[in-house]
């Protein structure tokens, strides 16, 4: 053996060829490839596919994958470990290739396998791929069980399919939602949450409800194609009940029947709304003399009702009485969890009311040609048993006998037969359009209303009106329709009030058809005392009517618009339509006080003695005034202004005043004039960009009447409680003005405690920035913060509370120094301040007392003092401005100096005490005592002092009295400027008296 190996060997080294790597034949590797293609087929997108290449050596060497080349252009969604590869002779190795697809597309690309195989050195393979979306379809989409039996266990299928081209490795994860202990997912695999699922292959799913409760149950069961791939959510639900059987409706009620008729009754649905079949054994009715009764079912009893079934219950209703009736319908089954089922049954002896109002019409007198309208309601006041047995049913409106010149529309866009339910009703317009003048008796027919009222099937309603053959008639008609009714710039939530005239200039009767708001008008505009219609109007009478304007406190900068239509018997102008228009500006321009002016009565043809307007700027800038002179009214003739020269600046924190009289007209003089009521308006125009070139209107009004004595009737309040807020200027120089006010506080409370009135009384400082608003003392001093009579030393906790320090720290770090008296105020009396810290403070039916303190005007921001003015004036709703008044004591108009105090002017003070009639005192009094007695007077349930005329009067004429008892001087005064009887502090009228001034009107020389 020996012998032979090394012949063997000698052999071998005689056939090498020295320096040369060439294998030998019989001991080279041999490579051979399990296939000559890698092919991913599809993949899922957000998957990774994997296809394994065996390598096996077929040789008698080792074989060495010695690199793998990528071709050019080859995709980077493909990988291959490992890169190095040693294979055994007759072994196999792997080399697993591996395809990440990011779109759907087909990829394809060339890797070349280089080896030491001396006869495959290299070796080209194809890789070939496609991204494909996956493509799970739930079978259904979602899951509901229905309702199921609390305890009880429902079963429901889920499919799960694979409807694209790739295999799935499905991942079911834990049920999710609400409540998904109730269900159960068993899927039909050997792993619960993993199963392979090859392209249009299912995976069957058993879903499984068991309530352990009534009511509605959610749960969801979530599946991902792939770890990275979005899910399919299936939502599961469920409905715990306690009973297999539902009755629809429940209760029941079978509505509204006249007594002794017979009604329609009610259906109602017996429905299985469990997951197994119930048998219904009874139905009952409980004994209710025969009033309600059951229809036979088809088939009789019993019956099976299966799962989602109904069976139909039709209930009779026969009421005897017009009373209410109750009975109960009890069904009786095999449902194990609810046997017995009870359901309440109504009914209701009565039926549908027909009523129309009013009984009757009468249209009074109308011209040929110029038809009149009426408005007639028919309402249902039958019960309202909430069934359509309850409702009216008109179905007819007719007019007779024959032709008559009546007619009756309905309203847009409805039409016989009209349903009425109970508590509502229709409008319709009923119409007189004579053609020819009435007889003597006039023209008279029949409205009749046919309908489903038992009782009162047709109601007769008798239409009465008389025509007359009128000539033309003339007429003057004051503004003019253009530019008709200019209300200007008006605060929001703040409203004003022109007039429009309509004067008989001829010599026979003028029938006003209508005068009301068109269609379009916008709902700030209002007709006082509403719509007219059939109006006649005497040869030389007028008719003068009051529009008001309120545009809503939510606007700002909005224009509003609309038209007062008039119809009248004219054959040149039988139709007018007066434009009206306003503006609401939330901005700081010059106010007016006071803001409208009534002259009251005054001789024919005397001329008034001089009304004071002022105008007050109270913003930054200096507006100029480029007009103030005569607006729109019907009788601006009668009225005079003396305003301030043209382009006249107003300079801030500076007023300027209008001198304005009336000359009641005189018809022994004037041909035009009627008498009575005269009105105009003043228009105020300045260049303030905010007004956009609209005036400040001022309504002026006076009305003539003979002889020269006026009588003016007063009633003193009556306000049994009332919340006083002090608001307390912080600023800096305030401090001893603090201390004065401290000390004279017990004349301020000795009225109150002498009349027992109900009070609380609080005090802010106008800092809001730092406090917002909060009553004295601050959080977290538990000292008393409303004062109230039943408050332990109400006089000296009030003293105490009334110091708010001047620049003074407060609890949580900074100062209270400010002059924001209206934003302190606005904030202590809205949230979160009113129901927070000054919780308890503002009562609604209290009389709401506000007195600033302050040394220098008021200074808020963001809002603009009109803003404020308008929220303190609404504070306590619509109609109730009565309720809130707003007194100071400050520098006043002019400023003051005095009692080593000193004050600058204060106009936004003085205007939000003209507007809400409050009371003004001087910060530089010496006497503080008596400066606060007639504040309280004032404050303590709105007790008057001032009692403005509605005349100007001669003084020398005055006369006054309190309960039929004369009052002379000193006990009283005349304030010219104010044109008001003043009452001295001492001589005040009780609450309730009756104070009567007489006085002769004055006329200018």
């Amino acid at each position: 053996m020996r012998l032979r190996l090394l012949l063997v060997l000698a052999a071998g080294a005689s056939a090498c060829t020295c320096g040369s790597s060439t294998v030998l034949k019989g001991t080279a590797p041999r490579l051979s490839l399990s296939t000559g293609k890698v092919l991913f087929g599809d993949v899922l997108i957000g998957d990774r596919g994997k296809v394994d290449l065996g390598v096996t050596d077929t040789g008698r060497g080792a074989l060495h994958v010695t690199s793998i080349e990528r071709q050019s252009g080859f995709p980077m969604e493909f990988h291959v470990e490992p890169q190095l590869l040693t294979v055994d002779s007759g072994s196999t190795g792997t080399l697993h290739f591996y395809f990440d697809p990011t779109a759907e597309a087909t990829r394809e690309g060339h890797v070349v396998l280089h080896t030491d195989d001396p006869d495959q050195p290299a070796v080209d393979l194809v890789v070939n791929g496609r991204g494909v979306t996956p493509h799970l379809v739930a079978m259904p989409a979602s899951v509901d069980f229905g309702g199921v039996l609390v305890d009880d266990t429902a079963t429901q299928p889920l499919v799960l399919k694979n409807a694209g081209t790739a295999p799935m490795n499905l991942t079911l994860e834990a049920l999710g939602g609400d409540n998904p202990e109730l269900f159960r997912a068993t899927p039909a695999s050997a792993d619960p949450r993993h199963a392979s699922v090859a392209a249009g292959a299912s995976l069957a799913i058993s879903l499984a409800f068991t309530p352990t409760a009534v009511g509605q149950q959610r749960a969801t069961l979530t599946a991902r194609p792939c770890a990275s791939c979005d899910p399919v959510v299936v939502p599961l639900t469920g409905l715990g009940i306690d009973s297999a059987l539902q009755v629809t409706p429940n209760p029941i009620d079978v509505g509204a029947t006249p007594p002794g008729a017979t009604g329609r009754g009610a259906d109602a649905e017996l429905e299985n709304v469990g997951n197994r079949a119930v048998t219904v054994k009874t139905l009952t009715l409980a004994a209710t003399s025969n009033v309600f009764g059951l229809d036979a079912i088809p088939g009789g009893l019993p019956f099976q009702l299966l799962p989602g079934a109904k069976q139909q219950v039709h209930v009779t209703f026969k009421p005897l009485r017009p009373t209410p009736y109750t009975s109960t319908l009890t069904v009786t089954s095999d449902d194990p969890r609810t046997p017995r089922l009870d359901v309440p049954v109504t009914g209701l002896g009565g039926g549908p009311e027909c009523h129309v109002l009013p009984s009757a019409l009468d249209f009074g007198t109308a011209a040929v040609g110029f038809p009149l309208t009426r408005r007639l309601s028919i309402a249902n006041l039958g019960p309202a048993a909430g069934s359509a047995a309850a409702n009216l049913i008109v179905s007819a409106i007719a007019i007779g006998p024959g032709t008559t010149p009546y007619s009756v529309a309905l309203p847009h866009g409805q039409a016989f037969p009209l349903t009425i339910a109970p508590g509502s009703a229709v409008n319709v317009t009923v119409t007189y359009a004579p053609t020819v003048a009435s007889k003597a008796a006039g023209d008279a027919a029949t409205l009749t209303v046919t309908s489903s009222d038992a009782l009162h099937p047709a109601i007769a309603v008798p239409l009465t009106g008389a025509a007359v053959a009128l000539p033309p008639c003339s007429y003057a008609l004051q503004p003019l329709p253009t530019p008709g009714l200019v209300f200007g710039v008006v605060a929001p939530g703040r409203s004003e009030a022109l007039d429009v005239a309509i004067a008989n200039t001829g010599a026979t009767d003028c029938v006003i058809g209508a005068l009301a708001l068109s269609e379009d008008t916008s709902p700030s505009f209002s007709l006082k005392g509403g719509a007219l219609a059939g109006v006649v109007l005497a040869a030389g009478k007028r008719l003068v009517a009051e529009v008001d304007f309120a545009p809503p406190a939510s606007a700002s900068g909005v224009p509003f618009s609309g038209a007062l239509d008039l119809a009248i018997d004219s054959t040149s102008q039988p139709t007018q339509k007066v434009l009206l228009s306003g503006t609401a500006v939330d901005a700081c321009y010059l106010t007016v006080s006071p803001p409208s002016i009534d002259f009251g009565k005054s001789p024919p043809g005397c001329q008034t003695l001089d009304r004071i307007l002022t105008l007050t700027n109270a913003c930054d800038t200096a507006p100029t005034i480029l007009v103030v002179g005569l607006g729109t009214g019907p009788d601006n003739a009668d009225f005079f202004v003396a305003g301030p020269p043209a382009r006249t600046v107003v300079q801030p924190g500076s007023s300027i005043q209008v001198k304005v009289r009336f000359r009641a007209c005189d018809p022994t003089k004037d041909p035009t004039c009627t008498g009575g009521r005269e009105s105009g308006a003043i228009d105020v125009v300045t260049d303030q960009k905010a007004l956009g070139g609209q005036p400040i209107v001022v309504p002026l009004t006076g009305s003539g009447a003979p002889g020269t004595s006026a009588e003016d009737d007063f009633t003193q309040s009556n306000q049994p409680e009332a919340d006083i807020l002090w608001v307390i200027d912080s600023s800096s120089s305030m401090g001893d003005k603090q201390q004065i006010l401290s000390d004279n506080l017990k004349s301020f409370m000795a009225f109150a405690v002498q009349a027992g009135v109900d009070y609380h009384i609080g005090a802010i400082d106008t800092a809001p920035d730092a406090t917002h608003g909060a009553l004295y003392p601050l959080p977290p001093t538990s000292a008393p913060r409303i004062v109230t009579p039943q408050t332990a030393d109400p006089v000296g906790t009030a003293t105490k509370n009334i110091i708010v320090g001047a620049g003074a720290p407060i609890p949580g770090g900074g100062t209270n120094w400010g002059e924001y008296a209206f934003e302190s105020m606005y904030q202590a009396l809205t949230d979160p301040t009113l129901s927070g810290t000054n919780a308890g403070f503002l009562r609604p039916e209290a009389f709401l007392s506000i007195i600033i303190v302050g040394d220098e005007d008021d200074q808020s921001s963001p809002h603009t003092s009109n803003f404020y003015f308008s929220f303190f004036q609404n504070l306590k709703g619509p109609g109730n401005q009565q309720l809130v008044a707003i007194s100071n004591i400050s520098g006043g108009d002019q400023g003051c100096s005095g009692n080593n105090i000193s004050a600058t002017n204060a106009p936004l003070y003085q205007q939000a005490t003209r507007v809400t009639g409050g009371v003004h005192e001087d910060l530089c009094t010496v006497n503080w005592a008596r400066a606060l007695q007639r504040l309280s007077l004032a404050a303590f349930g709105g007790v008057k002092l001032n009692f403005p005329l509605t005349g100007v009067p001669d003084p020398l004429s005055l006369k006054v009295s309190v309960d039929d008892a004369s009052v002379g001087q000193p006990l009283w005064s005349y304030d010219q400027a104010a044109n008001a009887i003043v009452f001295d502090p001492t001589a005040i009228p009780p609450s309730g008296a009756h104070v009567k001034v007489t006085y002769d009107v004055a006329c200018a020389p």
